[in-house]
């Protein structure tokens, strides 16, 4: 098997062989460097909805309310945000969304795709998007779906990165097989 590329054919990067094992359910969240991008804009948020609310010149008690309720507000969504991710299992993947958790069973996954778009997004110095994205096959539908997290920024290296990919791949091809 061969992961497609949108690059040279020297970008492809082919399975190697004894690379199924793998310690199961493995999770892909937000690395840790986004993690702190992440709070760091939650820190600013909370300032303002602290000074914006008595900054306008709204009552103190509701400036308070206004302030708890933005608090709130900023809390759940940086929770939500630290719950996306991937998790690859024995039966599957499940692909974690901000709102929607969506499970696809080895069998529904048709292709493994690893695209290289060849630039790294960086803000204040963290590297906030990945230079490259791994994407499925759904479905009867064949429907390209991105696997968030599961990219070069988990891990130390390419090589660390391309060797886990290489145990997915080998895992799916290893499910496929046996369920048909």
């Amino acid at each position: 098997m061969e992961y497609r590329t949108d690059g040279d054919a020297g970008d492809t990067w082919e399975k190697k062989a004894g690379s199924a094992s793998m310690e199961l359910p493995r999770r892909y969240r937000i690395p840790k460097s986004l993690t702190l991008y992440t709070l760091m804009a939650a820190s600013v948020n909370g300032v303002l909805a602290y000074g914006l609310p008595l900054g306008i010149g709204l009552a103190e008690s509701t400036a308070t309310m206004v302030t708890v309720a933005w608090l709130a507000v900023i809390a759940l969504v940086v929770v939500r945000i630290l719950r996306v991710g991937t998790v690859v299992a024995e039966d599957g993947i499940t692909r974690q969304g901000f709102l929607v958790r969506r499970h696809h069973l080895w069998s529904d996954v048709h292709e493994f795709e690893l695209t290289d778009r060849k630039v790294v997004n960086t803000a204040y110095g963290i590297q906030v998007g990945s230079r490259y994205v791994v994407t499925v096959s759904i479905g009867p539908q064949r429907r390209r779906r991105i696997l968030v997290f599961l990219d070069e920024r988990a891990f130390a290296g390419l090589d660390r990165f391309q060797h886990e990919l290489n145990a997915v791949a080998a895992l799916w091809e290893q499910r496929r097989q046996a369920s048909q």
